[in-house]
C-alpha cells in the first residue's frame, strides 16, 4: 500500500485513450487529416490544374496553375499564378494543418475586377502532391470545384486518376443550346 490506504495501480491504457478522444473533440478536431502530426512541408514549387463550375452561367471553368510557396511553422505565404493566357499573380496566405492546407490569394484585374481564389487542399503522404476542393470569384461570377497540384519535379498524378472529372469540350461553333 502506498499514501493513506491506497493500492498503487497501474497506468490504465483506457482512461489515457478517453482522455486524447476528449481532447480531440474538445479541440475542435473535425476531420482525419488535420489530426495527423505536423510533417508535412510544402514549401517549393507546384504546377497543376482547377476545373468546376461557374455557377451563374454554368459553364466549366478550366485553368492552369501555379504556386510558389514558403512554408514557416503552419503559416504559408507565397504567389498563386494563373498560367492561361495573361499570366495573372496573385499573393498566397495559408495555413498547414496535419495534411490539410488552406489558403486564399487575391488580387484585382483592370480597375475593378476582383479575382480570388481559396482551397482547402490535402497534401499526398508522399508530400509530392495535393487535391482538393476550391473556389475561385471573379469578374464573369463563382466557380466551384476541385483543383490538384503537383510538386515540380515530384510525381504528377493525372486529375482524371485522382477523381477529377475532365471538362467537357467546348461546343462547336454555331451550336444553340435548347432554351
Amino acid at each position: 500500500m502506498t499514501g493513506i490506504g491506497r493500492k498503487q495501480r497501474p497506468f490504465s491504457t483506457g482512461f489515457a485513450a478517453s482522455v486524447l478522444f476528449l481532447g480531440l473533440v474538445q479541440g475542435g478536431c473535425t476531420d482525419g487529416y488535420s489530426m495527423l502530426p505536423q510533417e508535412v512541408d510544402i514549401t517549393g514549387e507546384w504546377r497543376g490544374e482547377m476545373v468546376g463550375r461557374i455557377l451563374q452561367q454554368g459553364n466549366t471553368q478550366h485553368n492552369n496553375i501555379a504556386l510558389s510557396l514558403e512554408q514557416v511553422g503552419d503559416q504559408v505565404r507565397g504567389t498563386f499564378t494563373f498560367l492561361d493566357g495573361p499570366i495573372l499573380e496573385a499573393p498566397v496566405e495559408g495555413v498547414v494543418s496535419g495534411r490539410k492546407f488552406t489558403f486564399r490569394a487575391e488580387t484585382v484585374v483592370g480597375d475593378s475586377c476582383r479575382v480570388s481564389v481559396e482551397a482547402s487542399l490535402i497534401v499526398a503522404e508522399t508530400g509530392q502532391s495535393m487535391i482538393g476542393e476550391k473556389r475561385l470569384e471573379h469578374c464573369d461570377g463563382t466557380a466551384v470545384g476541385e483543383m490538384s497540384v503537383a510538386r515540380l519535379g515530384g510525381e504528377w498524378i493525372p486529375p482524371e486518376v485522382q477523381g477529377i472529372p475532365e471538362p467537357p469540350p467546348p461546343e462547336p461553333p454555331g451550336t444553340q443550346r435548347p432554351q
